[in-house]
C-alpha cells in the first residue's frame, strides 16, 4: 500500500478569513513551506503598520492599493518571534514592459545586500546576473505591464528566512512568473542574502524604476 499523504505534526485549517486553526503537533508542510517548532502561521496583513497608499483587506487577508499607484510598500511594526516570512505578489507594473522588485530591510540603503537571478522568456535563452554590495536585493520578483485586456499580468513568492537573525546571515529566495503586453512569458528564480546587526522590523518593497499598478495586491505570513 502507498502512502499518500503523510502529516507529521500541525494541521492547520484556513477559513475564508485566512484564519489559522491549528490540529495538533508541530511539523507540517504548507503551501511548500515546512512549518516547524510550534507551527504556527499567521497571516499578518491586520497585525502591520502598511505605507501610503496600501490597505488591509480585513475580509480576504490581502494587502491592495487603497489610491494611485505607489512606487514602494513598506510593511512595518513586525512583531519578534517570526523566524520566516512569506510574501505572495500577484498584479503588475506601471511599466510597458514590466519591472523588478527590489527588497529593503529595516530602512538599510546602505551597500549591506547581495543577490543572484536568473530569468528566462519565451523568445530569450536564460540568463543570470549578480551583484555583490548592493543598496537593494534586486531582482526578487518580476512584475509585468498587464497583458492583452488588461490580464493577469504576474505572481510568485518570496521567502525570507532567518528574520531574527541577529548578526547572522538573512536569506532570501524567491520564484516568479509573468507575462507582458508584448506576449512575452518570463520565469525568474532569485536568491540573495543581508547581514543584518538586529532582527527584521520592516520590510520594504520597491517597484524598480516605476510603480505598482492598481490591480497588485500582496499577501504575507509570519512563520514561527
Amino acid at each position: 500500500m502507498k502512502t499518500l499523504l503523510k502529516i507529521a505534526g500541525a494541521l492547520l485549517i484556513c477559513s475564508s478569513a485566512y484564519a489559522q486553526t491549528q490540529i495538533s503537533g508541530s511539523g507540517v508542510q504548507i503551501g511548500g513551506s515546512v512549518v516547524g517548532g510550534a507551527g504556527a502561521v499567521t497571516n499578518l496583513c491586520s497585525a502591520v503598520t502598511l505605507s501610503t497608499g496600501w490597505t488591509c483587506d480585513t475580509a480576504t487577508g490581502l494587502i491592495k492599493v487603497s489610491t494611485g499607484t505607489p512606487a514602494t510598500l513598506t510593511i512595518s511594526t513586525i512583531a519578534a518571534g517570526y523566524t520566516t516570512f512569506q510574501i505572495y505578489v500577484s498584479g503588475s507594473s506601471t511599466a510597458a514592459t514590466g519591472a523588478n522588485v527590489d527588497l529593503q530591510f529595516n530602512g538599510d540603503n546602505s551597500n549591506a545586500y547581495e543577490w543572484l537571478s536568473v530569468v528566462a522568456s519565451n523568445i530569450t535563452a536564460p540568463a543570470n546576473s549578480a551583484t555583490i554590495g548592493d543598496t537593494a536585493m534586486k531582482n526578487m520578483c518580476m512584475i509585468s505591464a498587464p497583458g492583452p485586456g488588461g490580464a493577469f499580468a504576474s505572481g510568485g513568492v518570496i521567502t525570507i528566512q532567518n528574520m531574527n537573525a541577529g548578526n547572522n546571515w538573512t536569506h532570501v529566495t524567491s520564484l516568479c512568473t509573468g507575462r507582458d503586453n508584448l506576449i512575452h512569458n518570463f520565469w525568474e528564480s532569485s536568491s540573495g542574502a543581508w547581514h543584518p546587526t538586529f532582527a527584521i522590523n520592516s520590510i520594504t518593497l520597491i517597484a524598480d524604476s516605476t510603480s505598482f499598478a492598481a490591480n497588485t495586491v500582496f499577501t504575507i505570513y509570519g512563520i514561527q
